[in-house]
């Protein structure tokens, strides 16, 4: 919900709000294709793409809107990292009630890593992916694991 706070003098304020509601559907994540996982993560150019998240953006509000979904990423408890971290995010186009639109987000190397020692680390394991609207407002999760 958006607010929109207005002072007519210093005693007098009104407040007027617009109400826009995306919803994520059909998340899912698309490996790149290499000839050995060897190849594509453990690649030395960290800005490689390892996978994309896609899913589509619905407007269930009754105005026409834009959305910016962001991707985080929860790494290993082996990588000592912080709980979830933004990775990636994309502003969608206008989108008119009741349509949508398809969001692809790319995961590099580097977002998969951490950096250690003055070098980015590669990290193995379980990744958990969250889609949402804001850090506070995690609307989808899966999982990804090197």
């Amino acid at each position: 919900m958006l607010f929109y706070i207005f002072q007519l003098n210093e005693n007098s304020h009104f407040c007027i709000s617009e109400h826009y509601s995306f919803r994520y559907t059909d998340v899912k994540v698309t490996r790149q294709k290499s000839k050995s996982e060897h190849d594509l993560y453990e690649n030395t150019d960290v800005d490689v793409v390892v996978a994309y998240v896609s899913f589509h953006v619905i407007n269930v509000g009754k105005r026409t809107g834009a959305d910016v979904p962001q991707l985080y990423v929860a790494y290993p408890a082996s990588a000592g990292a912080p709980p979830r971290q933004l990775r990636a995010f994309q502003r969608t186009q206008l989108i008119a009630p009741l349509k949508g639109v398809l969001v692809s987000l790319p995961l590099t190397a580097r977002d998969l890593s951490v950096f250690s020692g003055g070098a980015w680390q590669r990290v193995h394991g379980r990744f958990t992916l969250f889609i949402a609207a804001s850090s506070r407002d995690l609307r989808k999760s899966l999982f990804l694991e090197i």
